[in-house]
């Protein structure tokens, strides 16, 4: 999933690890896209929300905003370790 997640966010041209960019592409603003591409653009979104179900059924955590916070950071974590040394093309 991780794989599919940051091919869709290059396609579009995303820059999902920047700090506020995850929040926008799950609030449905695609502005934060840098390519034009609906279709690829909603199926980013949704397997981001899956990422987030998943990662939130692993940590068993609440829904509070810090709570929030923390999973984002694990969703962003996670994408940059399957990209590596080519973790700037996300940045």
């Amino acid at each position: 999933m991780d794989l599919e997640i940051v091919q869709l966010a290059m396609l579009c041209k995303v820059k999902l690890l920047s700090s506020g960019v995850m929040e926008q592409v799950l609030d449905n603003n695609a502005t934060v896209a840098g390519n034009d591409n609906p279709r690829a653009f909603t199926k980013l979104r949704g397997l981001l929300f899956l990422h987030f179900e998943i990662e939130q059924r692993l940590t068993g955590c609440c829904a509070t905003a810090a709570h929030a916070k923390a999973l984002v950071r694990l969703v962003q974590d996670s994408l940059a370790r399957r990209l590596g040394d080519k973790v700037n093309v996300l940045r």
